[in-house]
């Protein structure tokens, strides 16, 4: 026998009843929630140390000394005082173009989880390459220190 139920007539009743609406609405607002949450999710777990280079760059460059501050890595922060800092980069306002070129970031520690990197960038109209250090404290980098301006093809060795 067949499991379809029959109309009066005889005749088989298809196509089957369709889908309650509250049913697709629920269902439609937990499938776009889920994607903002996976979304949001790879957003923070893909800011690197590369982004948070750019993201010092732009601050520095544009004068707001509080935000490159907060960048900088705690043992940094409690030996530089903010208004000593604030002193020393406020001339360097305009001066920090934030679309260098990244040459290599070489994160060291675990695999999985790197707790410090090397970024070497070469800024525009520059052959000179600048290595940062950064610090990763909890699941944000930092910056840690600045290395040594050399020539195209020198080893970097970060100052610490």
């Amino acid at each position: 026998m067949s499991d379809r139920p029959a109309a009066s007539n005889g005749a088989l009743k298809w196509p089957p009843q369709a889908v309650p609406t509250w049913v697709v609405v629920i269902s439609f607002v937990v499938a776009v929630g889920s994607v903002s949450v996976l979304l949001l999710i790879l957003f923070n777990r893909t800011t690197g140390p590369g982004e948070v280079l750019r993201e010092y760059y732009r601050a520095v460059n544009a004068g707001d000394c509080d935000s490159s501050y907060e960048l900088l890595a705690d043992p940094v922060k409690s030996q530089t005082p903010k208004d000593a800092y604030c002193t020393e980069v406020a001339p360097l306002k305009g001066e920090f173009p934030p679309d260098f070129k990244i040459e290599s970031i070489k994160l060291l520690g675990e695999e999985v989880s790197a707790e410090t990197a090397e970024v070497v960038i070469q800024e525009p109209d520059s052959d000179a390459s600048v290595a940062w250090d950064l610090t990763k404290e909890g699941d944000t980098w930092f910056i840690s220190s600045l290395g040594p301006i050399t020539s195209p093809g020198e080893s970097i060795k970060p100052s610490t």
